[in-house]
């Protein structure tokens, strides 16, 4: 089986990356886009040897996407769309990002997503999804946790470019009235810690496990989340989580006074959550969740080439004549986050994020201004 994985980049921690490893450890061949157009010999040679793609995208700017897809499904190749979080805020507040996720539907694009509420959220935008597992890397029952540490230390997700989207000014706050707690921040390359000496900034760790040994607790006051693979690899090793979502086996908080409660009630009588490590080791333990979406790959790709690209060729001239826009040349500009609808602050403060880190993205939209 060959799946080629389309959307995101090989970087090594991503979703599609760890996906694809766990495949291929399962004995399916993968290979990443390699970013043809649509309409390149490349493009038609990949489908030829292609079992199934596996999709993760978000904002949709144009419809060249939309048309390669409309292409390998005319050659008989499966697709499954994996939704991981940010990408269902796409889909309900950007119009085209929404057309695009519904087109997909006509071809017959398996949806699949990491969390129930993600099921739910699509739901409501008429995309049908089901739930799957999401594959986090080294959880497993038979691994030994590390003892918690001797001082009470909170371990925080905030990547730069989306700082602000993942809870910077809480844990910004937190860091600064509670001195006596040692935090650890990863992934953050932009802020200045030198001032704060119960702040240890790590940036990008290959180690992440002994990270999370040093660690008890993850304070996740996201503005929107899916199922985060740091936060389940932090309860397989018995520690514990704060998240603005109900997961089980850690405590929900959504703003900053809920956030400081909870750690100010844990630091008082931190132990070992065996809960939460016994819920994530039987649900989520690595070896089990890859082998749901090998199986689930192979199903799809069971009715065998001839029959796909049967059905392929009538659900690509289906999409055609209810989304003649498709083969449109004209782009979708990105929106600006005051062009999105003001209940989508999330996404909006995720845009100002990268107008911050990333201005090229944007050079179009300024010389049109």
């Amino acid at each position: 089986m060959h799946v080629l994985f389309v959307g995101e980049p090989d970087n090594g921690f991503n979703c599609s990356a760890h996906n694809a490893g766990a495949l291929a450890d399962l004995g399916a061949e993968a290979q990443f886009d390699s970013n043809d157009g649509w309409r390149s010999r490349a493009w038609k040679a990949t489908c030829a040897r292609t079992d199934a793609i596996h999709l993760v995208t978000y904002c949709q700017q144009n419809w060249v996407q939309l048309r390669k897809l409309w292409r390998a499904r005319m050659a008989g190749v499966s697709i499954v769309r994996y939704w991981v979080g940010s990408d269902c805020l796409w889909a309900a507040h950007h119009e085209p990002s929404r057309r695009f996720a519904l087109a997909l539907d006509h071809l017959g694009v398996v949806n699949l997503a990491v969390a129930e509420h993600l099921v739910d959220e699509l739901g409501r935008i008429g995309v049908r999804a089901e739930y799957t597992p999401i594959i986090t890397p080294h959880i497993s029952a038979l691994a030994k946790p590390h003892p918690l540490p001797s001082q009470f230390t909170v371990l925080c997700y905030l990547p730069t470019i989306k700082r602000e989207f993942y809870g910077g000014p809480v844990l910004d706050r937190l860091m600064e009235e509670m001195p006596d707690v040692h935090f650890i921040v990863l992934c953050d390359e932009g802020t200045d810690y030198h001032d704060r000496p119960n702040v240890e900034s790590l940036g990008y760790v290959e180690d992440l496990e002994r990270t999370i040994g040093r660690s008890t607790v993850h304070v996740r006051p996201t503005m929107h989340d899916g199922m985060p693979r740091l936060m389940l690899e932090m309860l397989s090793q018995g520690r514990h989580a704060v998240a603005c979502q109900p997961y089980p086996h850690c405590v929900q908080a959504a703003d900053y006074e809920s956030t400081k409660e909870a750690l100010s009630e844990m630091k008082s009588k931190a132990d070992f959550n065996l809960a939460g490590r016994e819920f994530v080791c039987g649900h989520f333990e690595t070896r089990r969740t890859a082998r749901i979406l090998f199986d689930r790959f192979e199903k799809e790709c069971s009715p065998g080439r001839l029959s796909l690209a049967k059905q392929g060729k009538w659900q690509a001239a289906r999409l055609l004549s209810r989304c003649p826009w498709m083969l449109s040349r004209m782009d979708e500009d990105l929106p600006l986050p005051e062009a999105l609808p003001e209940e989508a602050i999330a996404l909006r403060t995720v845009l100002r994020g990268y107008q911050r880190t990333c201005p090229h993205m944007f050079a179009r939209e300024a010389s049109q201004r």
